[in-house]
């Protein structure tokens, strides 16, 4: 009789852990959820425009701003695959991957940078192949080398189509071999 009750209290004991396991593991999931859940895409947006605004409220009025003063939504497209050039590693060769996205508020120089993605490519694979490690490595490398290509690109652009457009460029990926 004894080892019965004990088996009840056990079973119980085992139901209440099971339970609370379950409820934890529900409420970690619904914080998840509202967390990760976009909220209001455009007070983001806005926030974002008011930052850049703050730096150089001239510029950015005219290109991210319409006629009507809202602000622009910003289109991006990712040159694919990404890009994987050799660079000079202390004598020994290195790999750099890339992933680059570019972005225009301009749905136009989207299409002119698809149509010329050839050419961007190959420009992009030579602006970047044969660096050297220190050319490469670093924040401030890095952003000088975001600058470099979104000047190659623009470059690109304008000569194949007479218009540039492309206000950003995007590393999404940066891996140094």
């Amino acid at each position: 009789m004894k080892s019965i009750k004990k088996q009840n209290g056990l079973s119980k004991l085992i139901l209440i852990i099971i339970i609370l396991v379950v409820v934890l593991l529900g409420a970690g999931g619904a914080v998840t959820a509202i967390l990760f859940a976009g909220g209001d895409d455009d007070a983001v947006i806005e926030d974002i425009g008011v930052e850049e605004n703050a730096e150089n409220p001239e510029d950015e009025k005219s290109e991210n701003v319409d006629a009507q003063g809202n602000l622009k939504q910003a289109l991006f497209w990712s040159i694919e695959p990404p890009l994987v050039v050799n660079y000079d590693n202390f004598g020994k060769k290195g790999y750099l991957q890339v992933a680059i996205s570019v972005m225009t508020y301009d749905g136009s120089v989207l299409d002119r940078v698809n149509k010329n993605s050839p050419v961007i490519r190959h420009s992009l694979i030579v602006l970047f192949n044969g660096r050297k490690y220190g050319d490469l490595i670093g924040p401030e490398n890095q952003l000088r080398m975001q600058q470099e290509c979104l000047d190659e690109i623009n470059r690109v652009l304008v000569e194949f189509t007479g218009h540039g457009g492309v206000n950003n460029v995007y590393f999404t990926n940066y891996v140094m071999q």
